[in-house]
Order: C-alpha cells, then sequence, then structure tokens
C-alpha cells in the first residue's frame, strides 16, 4: 500500500458532527524502489489536494499484470487505474480490460507527438501518456569524462582499453539502425525496409566488435549491469530506467548518462522509446472512473511533470508544456535529448509488434546469433524479410532505377583507369543508365592511373576536364582540398547511401564533408592455393610456420604494401593535424619480424608488387598478398578452384588492417548544374544491385554495396570482410610526405639490415622535420610520382 491518508477528520451530512468520508482509488503501477517513490510522492501530494479521495497504490511487475488485471476484474476486484508500458497498455486494450477515452472534448494538446501516438488509434484512445525512457550509454564519471561521439571514437576507445558492455539484443542495438541510416518497417506503406543497407552496415560493425579487445557481450541483462556494477565495464549500454538503481548501488554522483554514439557518417541514434502511460479500467464506475481521470490529469499536468523531470530517475516528462533547460540534472537533460530522436512504436502497430517480441518469429533469436557471429547477416535480414512478409503481410521495398533520374539530364564524360574488362562491364551499365533516364548520355575515357591525377587537376585547373572522375579515394583528399571536385553532402540524402560500406563511403568524406560516391573496395587480401596447402591460417606466426621452400610466400613490402601488418603487433598512431607519429612500436615490431621472416626458407620479399603476382600466378608460391585487382589474372592462369582469398592474418595486438581504398566518383568543380545532377544519378545508378552484377564476375570488383549478397563469390566476400577492419587513411598531401619516407624505411630495414627500432627513430623524426620545413604548403603539386606503380591496363590498381 501507498499513500494512505489519515481517517481522522469524518464527514457526515450532519453538519454538527461534520465527518469525511475518503472515496477508494485503486492504481496498479509496475514501477519499483527509487521511481516508486517518486510515483508515491506524488500521489500523496494529490490526496493532500483532494482529501476525499484514499489512493491504493499496489507495485505489480509487467509480466504478470495482464493476468492478474483480468482475474481480478472478473471478479469486480480490479483496478480504476493502471500505470504500464504502452506495450503492455496495447495488451489491455486487446484484452477489453481498459477503456477507450476518446470523445470530441477530449483534449491532448499537452502532450508530445511521439508518446501520445503510442496511446491512441486514430479517434480511438486508450490512455494517457504520463513518462518516457530510452536506451543510453551509462559511464563511471571516475573513469570517463563523456561518452563516445560517434563509432569511429568509440572503436577507438575500447582499443586503447576501455571496456563496454552491450547486450545482443535486437531491442537493446535497435538505436544503431538509424545510426546507419536505415529502417526496419514503413508502417504507413506496410513496407519492410531492413534489407536497404542500413540495418547490415550495424550488424556487421556489431560483429567487427566481437574481435576487438574490450568489449562485453551478452544477452542478459543481468550479467551486463552487473559488469559495470563491480568496475570491470567503464561504460554500459542500458534503459535509462536504470539509473535509480545504478545511482543506488554506486553513489549518487558515481554515474553518468550520455547519448549514443553517432553512426559512421553522421547517423543519428534512433533507440526504441518506452512510454509509461495511464489507462482506465472498465470495471469502475462512472465515479470511479472520474476520480481517476482527476488523478490522471493530475499527474500528467504541468506541476507534476516538471517534478518528474527533477526528480532525476531516467525517465522524463511527455507533456510538451515542460521545457528541458539548462537548470535541470544534467541526467535528466540527456535522457531527454536522446528521446528526441528515439523511435515510437505506435498503437496500431502493436499488433504486430508485440507477436515479434512474444517470438512468433525468429527474429529477436536469430539477432542473437548474428551478433555472437553463428548466423550471417544476409542470412538474418533474408529470413527476417520473408517472415515478416508471410506473418504480418509486409511486402519488401523495391528501390526504383528511374528514382535517380535527373531533372534536368544532361551528357556526362567519365575519365578512369579501368581494365578492357571492366570497361565492358561499365559500357552495358552506362547503356541502362540512359535507357532509363531519357535524354542523358555517358561517354568513357581511358587515362593511365599513374596520370590520371595530374591530367585530371591541370585539365580543371584550366576549366575544362570531364564531367566525372571515376578513380581512386586516394587522390580524394587532395582533389577535394585543391577544390577541383565538388562537395556533394547536401545533394544526396543520407537515406540514399545507407547501401554502401559503411568505411568506403566514409572514404569519400574530406574535412567533414562528402566529395564521392564509391562503387568498389580495393584493398590487400591474403591469398592462398589450396592444393598446397589445404587453408590458410588466421594467425602470422601460424604462417610462418607453414612456409617451407615447397609452400612460398610472396609477400610485397612497401609503406602501402605493408601498412596491414602494423596492427598485429600494436599502434601506428600518425596525427593528421599536427603531421607527427605518435606512436609507431607496431611498426618497429613488424619491421622486426620481417626483417626476421625474410631469412627463413620460402618468405619472398618483393619491392616490385607485379613480380610477387608472378610468382604466385606460376604456381610457385602458396600464399600472395594482394587485392582484387590480381583477381581477373589468377582466374587465368590458375582457374577459379585454384586459389582462395581470405582475409590477412592477424596477431596479438589485432587483425591485419591494410590501407582501405576506394574507387568511386567524383564531380568536377566545372560542371554545371545539369551535368551535375546527372553525374550524381549516374554515381548512383552504377551502385545499385542491377549494375553491381554486371561487375562481379571476372571484373575483380567488390562491391561496396553492402545489400549484394556475395555468397556466391567467396573470394570477393573475402575483400569485403577484409574492409570492415581495414585502417581509414585519409591521403592527404603530408600522408604522401609520410609515405615516401617509409618506404625509404623499408628499404633500410630489408635491404640495408637495418636496426629497426633505429631506422623507425629516423623515420618518425623525418617525418616531424617535413611537416615542420612544409607546414602552410596544404595544396599538392600535380606530381604523380607518388604513385605505387606505373601499369599498363591490364594490370591497373586502384
Amino acid at each position: 500500500l501507498a499513500g494512505c491518508a489519515r481517517l481522522d477528520t469524518p464527514f457526515s451530512t450532519r453538519a454538527d458532527e461534520r465527518e469525511i468520508v475518503r472515496e477508494r482509488l485503486l492504481l496498479w503501477h509496475t514501477w519499483t524502489g527509487d521511481e516508486a517513490q517518486v510515483l508515491n510522492e506524488k500521489l500523496d501530494r494529490y490526496m493532500e489536494l483532494v482529501p476525499d479521495v484514499r489512493i491504493i497504490a499496489l507495485s505489480i511487475p509487467e509480466a504478470r499484470i495482464v493476468q492478474k488485471f483480468a482475474e481480478q476484474n472478473a471478479r469486480g476486484l480490479g483496478p480504476d487505474l493502471v500505470l504500464v508500458d504502452a506495450g503492455t497498455l496495447y495488451d489491455l486494450a486487446d484484452a477489453g480490460l481498459v477503456r477507450d477515452i476518446g470523445s470530441p472534448d477530449l483534449d491532448l494538446s499537452r502532450f508530445l507527438e511521439k508518446p501520445l501516438r503510442m496511446v491512441k488509434h486514430g479517434d480511438q484512445v486508450y490512455g494517457l501518456p504520463f513518462a518516457a525512457h530510452t536506451h543510453v550509454l551509462f559511464y563511471h564519471r571516475s573513469r570517463v569524462d563523456d561518452g563516445p561521439a560517434d563509432v569511429w571514437e568509440w572503436l577507438a576507445r575500447a582499443q586503447n582499453g576501455e571496456m563496454f558492455a552491450l547486450n545482443t539484443g535486437f531491442i537493446e542495438n535497435y538505436w544503431g539502425i538509424g545510426a546507419y541510416h536505415g529502417r526496419t518497417v514503413d508502417d504507413e506503406k506496410n513496407e519492410i525496409l531492413i534489407r536497404l543497407g542500413g540495418f547490415k552496415n550495424w550488424l556487421q560493425a556489431l560483429q567487427v566488435m566481437r574481435t576487438v579487445p574490450n568489449f562485453i557481450f551478452d544477452k542478459d541483462a543481468d550479467a551486463l549491469r552487473s559488469a559495470f556494477l563491480t568496475g570491470e565495464a567503464d561504460a554500459y549500454f542500458g534503459s535509462s530506467s536504470e539509473l535509480p538503481e545504478l545511482r543506488r548501488q554506486l553513489g549518487d554522483d558515481a554515474v553518468g548518462v550520455a547519448v549514443l554514439p553517432m553512426g559512421p557518417n553522421g547517423g543519428i541514434p534512433r533507440p526504441l522509446l518506452f512510454v509509461s502511460a495511464l489507462a482506465f479500467g472498465t470495471g469502475s464506475t462512472p465515479t470511479e472512473y472520474a476520480r481517476a481521470r482527476g488523478l490522471a490529469d493530475f499527474l500528467t499536468g504541468y506541476e507534476e511533470q516538471m517534478s518528474l523531470a527533477l526528480a532525476d530517475i531516467g525517465r522524463v516528462p511527455v507533456n510538451n508544456q515542460v521545457r528541458i533547460t539548462a537548470s535541470m540534472p544534467e541526467r535528466t537533460i540527456t535522457v531527454a535529448h536522446q528521446i528526441g530522436s528515439a523511435i515510437e512504436i505506435a498503437f496500431a502497430s502493436q499488433s504486430w509488434w508485440r507477436q515479434v517480441q512474444a517470438g512468433s518469429i525468429s527474429l529477436i533469436a536469430d539477432h542473437h546469433a548474428v551478433v555472437e557471429g553463428v548466423m550471417e547477416p544476409d542470412a538474418f535480414l533474408r529470413k527476417t524479410a520473408l517472415s515478416l512478409q508471410n506473418a504480418f503481410g509486409f511486402t519488401e521495398k523495391q528501390i526504383d532505377p528511374a528514382s535517380f533520374c535527373p531533372e534536368h539530364p544532361a551528357a556526362v564524360d567519365v575519365w578512369h583507369a579501368m581494365t578492357e574488362r571492366e570497361l565492358a562491364a561499365m559500357t552495358e551499365i552506362a547503356a541502362d543508365f540512359v535507357a532509363t533516364c531519357p535524354g542523358t548520355a555517358v561517354t568513357y575515357r581511358y587515362v593511365p592511373y599513374a596520370e590520371i591525377f595530374a591530367e585530371f587537376v591541370t585539365a580543371v585547373d584550366e576549366g575544362e576536364g570531364p564531367v566525372l572522375l571515376y578513380a581512386s579515394s586516394r587522390w580524394l583528399p587532395q582533389l577535394a582540398a585543391r577544390g577541383a571536385i565538388q562537395d556533394i553532402s547536401e545533394q544526396i540524402a543520407p537515406e540514399d547511401l545507407q547501401h554502401l560500406h559503411a568505411r568506403a563511403l566514409r572514404m569519400m568524406v574530406y574535412d567533414q564533408r562528402l566529395y564521392g560516391v564509391p562503387e568498389s573496395i580495393a584493398v590487400l587480401a591474403l591469398y592462398y592455393n589450396p592444393a598446397k596447402v589445404g587453408d590458410a591460417p588466421g594467425d602470422l606466426d601460424l604462417l610462418l610456420q607453414r612456409v617451407d621452400a615447397e609452400n612460398r610466400l610472396a609477400l610485397p613490402v612497401s609503406f602501402f604494401w605493408g601498412f596491414w601488418g602494423m596492427r598485429p603487433f600494436g599502434a601506428f598512431d600518425w596525427n593528421s593535424e599536427t603531421g607527427s607519429v605518435d606512436d609507431a612500436q607496431g611498426l618497429v615490431d613488424w619491421l622486426t619480424w620481417l626483417q626476421a621472416a625474410d631469412k627463413r626458407p620460402g618468405v619472398d620479399l618483393f619491392f616490385d608488387w607485379t613480380k610477387a603476382e608472378d610468382l604466385f600466378a606460376a604456381g610457385e608460391a602458396a600464399y600472395l598478398v594482394s587485392g582484387p585487382w590480381s583477381l581477373p589474372r589468377m582466374e587465368d592462369a590458375l582457374g577459379e578452384a585454384g586459389f582462395r582469398v581470405m582475409p590477412l592474418p592477424g596477431g596479438t595486438m589485432g587483425p591485419g588492417s591494410p590501407m582501405l581504398r576506394i574507387r568511386g566518383s567524383m564531380i568536377n568543380a566545372n560542371a554545371n548544374q545539369a551535368e551535375t545532377e546527372t553525374a550524381l544519378a549516374f554515381a548512383q545508378f552504377l551502385t545499385l544491385q542491377e549494375s553491381q552484377q554486371r561487375l562481379l564476375d571476372g571484373q575483380g570488383h567488390v562491391s561496396a554495396n553492402v545489400t549484394v549478397n556475395l555468397d556466391e563469390f567467396p573470394n570477393l566476400k573475402s575483400f569485403r570482410d577484409q574492409a570492415r577492419v581495414a585502417a581509414m587513411v585519409q591521403e592527404t598531401v603530408a600522408f604522401r610526405r609520410m609515405e615516401e619516407r617509409g618506404d625509404d624505411l623499408y628499404r633500410a630495414v630489408l635491404l640495408d639490415d637495418a636496426d629497426p627500432a633505429a631506422a623507425v627513430t629516423e623515420f618518425v623524426e623525418a617525418v616531424d622535420a617535413a611537416h615542420q620545413a612544409e607546414s602552410g604548403r596544404d595544396i599538392p603539386s600535380t606530381d604523380s610520382s607518388g604513385a605505387d606503380v606505373e601499369e599498363p591496363i591490364e594490370r591497373a590498381e586502384p
């Protein structure tokens, strides 16, 4: 019992006796602990204002309240008022246990729109919103200043030692779908949206996190909360409603609350919104209902909603007259900010949503399996989409290629450095585009890879050049810095890019602005000959143990080609702002490993990558490190069954992490509006599933479209898997200067047998000195001598 009023002031109709008789009001709720105490204080205040009402408040577990309500209602003993989660409210309404209070004179104008949608459908109103909560990030204030701003910072902080506790559940992780610009369904159109890319990108990110130290994954919320309470975890993703209990156990000032991290490309985290609502029992008399309405109006009024905001219990008001200001508790402000982007499950959608939660389809169980690494994202999404169609009558949204057609069509000329095979497929795609978008035209011009950057810059400087440059992302930072390509950030809706690999999209960003549309991924991986070695090990030391004079390792080396080997040994931290190398221990240990490996039989290091490729293509090497540009040659030389590709081997400190390069579309700064519109349309058209299918077979194209299923192309899939842990390096002018000195470093250690530690120290000093000397000279020259190779069209490298 809660809030029992004093009964020593009787009321009767006889004036001389003046005895007050208090009318009972039965309230059931699901709140416990400190939040129940906050609720009880509100009830006490109401009874002070309305002394002829005696409120009996009972706390009942959410899981039991529907059954108990039905039992007690049948006996005429049901509650007059219930405070329950909006999902439970739907169950009560579906069972006919709560009233529809909708009427023309019902004023709902004081409520926020999203909470209101969770308790009403059309003119039917089954409750009044009272409080809202959602998922947030808790952290220990003694260890952490705040939560990570975005996914990249989150990963970096985990790699640097911060421990994060994260549930593997679908509901708990729902927020990440929005962070990757995705959605699940469109209720209004009855469409399934889960296979448009954003959801898959998020699932793959979660899978990557499982490979990174300092993440605690579990589907047991109690175990995760315990890890946070005991100090094992520095931060914990949980419901904001857990705040009172965390404060009680750790101390009021010990717990910080942060908004969830933003996505990798500016996506807003959108967790599910949870609302506690007040509903009215159908068994109450009109008088009892009127009393219950009076209490509900009191609890949802301005003063009590304001006091809820000040209570600092992880639940925030739903009255739109309450303004969240800086004078409120910091944690309340944070929860309110996070709720601003939360996704509500509308009352009308609860019919299928509650069934999903109850396990009518295997979505929730399968989501755990995906995050735990025992089910592939594509299989999960395909199965879930089919289940939603069969169980609830949804249809899957299809992308209409014509939706990308420009309003003002124009002719677009494209400069490229593609192979003849690729060009043939790309010509077919251009024909599809022109047929889909009348009035457009696309022509191609080949420019050698080693010359395309310089030639493009010269043409742009003269006010000319192609409308569209299809080239490597390695040139993008320099072109953007020169103003040679257009900032397209405001010209493409983020949701229209959700199908693109998150890291690939990030590689088309310079100074927080988007300058290109990624089309395919170019990253190093490990080729191996299954006839010689069966399979390939995922560990560097194991790889070395398998190499001998009969099973040789063909390993290209240089700063670019060897970049992947630093992370398995630790850090290589280059500060792009200062131009200095802040931590190079991973580079020292990697060069030490290479120097020792070079002395072993069967290890062949090459400063000319084409010679390494020749050795493997001739069947004389069992292992090769190269990119997808080698695939066509290997298929011609060895046949499809003669080789396999897998991600690069790792070490004790992390996976093999090569530099990520992307091929994509960039638009000439001189292009006019019609040309720009058409070029953007064509750039997006290139990434569609239908277009990408033309490039899969024999082209060496690793699609940047994550909705393109590569299960039937395991080698391409391995390259795309490798990209998930690749290093996203901005190849600015300063980086190019460092790369040149890095090439000298590799030669000194591996050709001249220099001491790795001493050589790296000299390298770091030289990089710093070069940056100081060139400080302020941030506009690149058009010298293309920094290119890795100058190869003919048949051997083009991205």
